[in-house]
């Protein structure tokens, strides 16, 4: 079994990572790194979880030496230097590795619930990867492809999250600005399931922007999950810069040039926003609805729009296409004065779930998993990322006394000072005692225990709500003869 210096060590040159790129996606120096590759330093934790947590595994699995074969190790060897400098500076990479595992942790509980999604129909058509023909290489062919085959002929689609959902077998996890950076539109995984992250920029209720990034991801999923690889991966991961407003053809993207993943690179995310298009407003079906409109009119753009439940630009985009329109015409489109529509709270493509990785349906299944006994509230809190002084979320399956938390606030607290003392230089023979809690957090009383096991008060550390040592005030003077049997016992008591 290998060490743990050799672990990290062996993650980083699979990735192709130089030493400079791994510590900035882990907040070191690069000198820090070497020490714990050389197995000079050791990992806290929190650390090694960072470490599994770029690589898009849990701590087990990447422990196991998963990494070699993780689908982010795949997507950061093939990231050009410069955009992974940006993905550090945005702190994009942790998002993105947190929400692979995400998606793994949602199918290895719908696993043990017996509730697998079937997607099998994502697997019934052949990745393409980008040929030689003009810009938008083929998307209107490949949008058209998918339509026959889930039969969905010109009829607009409802809802792009039930069709992805329920007929394709994919989970949709969601994300705000504030988590993720507004650059990103989106990303797509696959292995052990496919899932889509949505970035919801400029909120849930602009469900035509939801529908064009589902589409996209839905792109990159179907005919883009080899582009990493000539092979057959074990998984896939790619994420979408977000393409802005107004952009002509032939125009480098600021996202683009921000986030320039690989070769092609630029080529792959056309043709996914072109099949977006094309999947949601089938050219013949808006030819049909246009009629003897003028292609250029609003009432055109407006009827396309509302039909198909897209967003204004996409129906310019997309009757520019289909009418062979000149670009001066689709530049006067699209600076035209105009009402913007109202969003529809009411539309089955707003998200009206909380936002976060580990809210919606892996709380659902981690909570469902739990009442039903396949998980106990240790695992459950695991998968959420709470502790065990937190609350479990409500639910209809649990009930107060499963909610509650494992320990009180008062115990972390005094486990956190008697781990603080412990570090301290000449402190470790003291430990924690009283809590007292107030406005700012918590103060908990230092004592020393003598000889004749007599207490000795040795001051106070203040700790902030959110259990970080904010002051403290102790006497380090030295300890009795028994600080060795002490030491003994504390280190056992604390393990």
């Amino acid at each position: 079994m290998l060490s743990i210096p050799a672990i990290v060590r062996d993650a980083r040159q699979t990735a192709k990572l130089s030493e400079h790129a791994m510590a900035r996606f882990l907040g070191l120096s690069p000198a820090e790194l070497r020490r714990i590759e050389d197995g000079r330093d050791e990992l806290s934790p929190a650390l090694l979880d960072r470490y599994a947590q770029t690589f898009g595994l849990s701590l087990k699995r990447f422990l196991a030496g998963e990494a070699r074969h993780a689908p982010m190790a795949l997507l950061l060897r093939s990231i050009y230097t410069p955009s992974l400098d940006e993905l550090a500076s945005a702190e994009a990479h942790r998002v993105l590795g947190e929400f692979v595992r995400t998606a793994r942790d949602i199918a290895d509980l719908r696993d043990l619930l017996h509730e697998p999604r079937d997607s099998s129909l994502l697997n019934t058509l052949k990745a393409r990867p980008i040929d030689a023909s003009p810009p938008p290489h083929g998307a209107e062919r490949l949008a058209q492809s998918l339509r026959t085959h889930l039969g969905l002929g010109l009829d607009p689609i409802p809802s792009m999250m039930e069709l992805l959902e329920r007929r394709l077998g994919v989970d949709i996890l969601w994300v705000s600005p504030d988590e993720l950076d507004r650059d990103i539109d989106g990303a797509s995984a696959r292995g052990p399931a496919p899932a889509i992250l949505v970035n919801l920029v400029g909120g849930a209720e602009l469900f035509w922007r939801t529908r064009m990034t589902l589409a996209h991801e839905l792109c990159h999923l179907v005919f883009d999950r080899n582009v990493l690889s000539a092979g057959r991966p074990r998984g896939f991961v790619l994420f979408s810069p977000r393409p802005p407003a107004g952009d002509e053809e032939g125009t480098p993207r600021r996202s683009y040039r921000r986030f320039h993943l690989f070769d092609d690179f630029e080529s792959i995310e056309r043709r996914a926003s072109a099949f977006a298009a094309y999947f949601l407003a089938p050219p013949e079906g808006v030819r049909q609805l246009v009629g003897r409109m003028d292609a250029t009119s609003e009432e055109a753009i407006v009827a396309v729009s509302h039909h198909y439940g897209v967003g204004r630009e996409t129906a310019i985009n997309v009757l520019n296409n289909v009418y062979r329109l000149p670009r001066d015409a689709r530049r006067a489109m699209l600076t035209r004065k105009y009402v913007p529509p109202t969003p529809s709270p009411d539309h089955p493509d707003v998200h009206r779930g909380a936002t976060g990785l580990r809210a919606g349906a892996l709380q659902d299944l981690a909570l469902r998993a739990l009442a039903r006994g396949h998980i106990d509230s240790v695992t459950a809190r695991d998968y959420l990322g709470l502790g065990l002084t937190d609350p479990l979320p409500s639910h209809p399956a649990l009930d107060e006394a499963q909610r509650a938390p494992l320990r009180s606030a008062e115990d972390k607290a005094r486990m956190r000072v008697d781990r603080y003392l412990q570090r301290t230089p000449g402190a470790e023979h003291l430990h924690a005692a009283a809590v007292t809690r107030d406005p700012d957090g918590f103060r908990v009383d230092v004592i020393e225990v003598s000889d004749q096991s007599s207490l000795r008060s040795a001051g106070f550390v203040r700790l902030t709500r959110g259990f970080e040592v904010s002051a403290s005030h102790i006497d380090r003077a030295a300890p009795s003869s028994r600080r060795g049997v002490r030491g003994k016992r504390s280190r056992a008591s604390s393990s």
